[in-house]
């Protein structure tokens, strides 16, 4: 009986060169082993033209006609390799868009997933996710705006219109934002904007500046005499710190900037309440 723990030449019939270099392994073992060993990226794994070399390389493994000679060389039949390359080429090809779709799928459902369906900003979900890693690593302060008297604009003019003022609302604050700050819609008429690695003492300016804008563009919706203010509340904290706990705050500090008569911002840590605005609350 032959003991299978030999590695010897005569067993195998390839030098032991060969064998110390894996040339003992069958094609497929050995071009595995190889992406293994150079640790393709995800992102290259998904890209069609990965994928088109991918398939044809293993159709050409299980077709390609080989013998091993004696000293571990391989002699291939060159002929037998170009057609198995042009019979194989069309179903390559085939796979490969189908891979390539599904990657395009995956990514429109993963963006989706992440998206406000209405106004385009990150939801609630996603507005965690994504300033939530900035919170904690970069720090910044937290803004929780809320349109006010939303729910009589509604039952005023209409949800058509109320959706507008939705969109415009979000639109205004990726104009007046910076490309590194994250917007998202918490829900309903309320949204929260993180303004990463903001100092505290410049918070309040921007929270301002930001109200102040959406009130003078808003004053008339798309012919419509609706007037658009906003209750903001901030945190922010000396470094870094949970987006949860920043929001939270920020949360309850616009509810007081409500109760003292909307239409103002109101931050963590001052006494006092900001002045209203010039224009009534609508």
């Amino acid at each position: 009986m032959q003991d299978r723990r030999s590695t010897g030449s005569g067993v195998t019939g390839l030098s032991k060169r060969a064998i110390a270099k894996g040339r003992h392994k069958s094609g497929f073992e050995a071009f595995f082993d190889f992406l293994i060993a150079h640790s393709v990226p995800d992102s290259l794994w998904k890209t069609g033209a990965f994928t088109l070399v991918l398939v044809i390389s293993i159709t050409a493994l299980f077709t390609l006609k080989t013998h091993f000679i004696h000293d571990g060389d391989l002699r291939a039949d060159l002929e037998y390799a170009q057609a198995a390359f042009v019979v194989s080429l069309p179903f390559a090809l085939f796979v490969s868009f189908g891979f390539l779709r599904m990657a395009r799928m995956q990514s429109e459902l993963a963006r989706l997933a992440a998206t406000d369906v209405l106004t385009g900003l990150a939801n609630r979900r996603a507005f965690f996710e994504q300033a939530g890693t900035e919170s904690e690593t970069r720090g910044g302060v937290a803004l929780v705006l809320d349109v006010d008297h939303f729910k009589r604009i509604n039952d005023t003019y209409g949800h058509d219109v109320g959706d507008r003022c939705l969109k415009a609302v979000a639109d205004l604050l990726r104009q007046m934002t910076r490309e590194s700050d994250i917007l998202g819609r918490l829900g309903g008429e309320e949204f929260a904007v993180f303004l990463v690695e903001a100092p505290q003492d410049k918070a309040r300016a921007i929270g301002e500046r930001l109200a102040e804008g959406i009130r003078l563009a808003l004053d008339e919706l798309e012919g419509q005499d609706v007037r658009v203010t906003v209750s903001v509340g901030a945190a922010g904290a000396p470094s870094t710190a949970p987006i949860g706990r920043l929001l939270a705050e920020a949360d309850r500090r616009m509810y007081e900037a409500k109760r003292a008569g909307r239409a103002r911002l109101v931050m963590s840590g001052e006494p006092d309440i900001s002045a209203p605005t010039s224009v009534p609350a609508a």
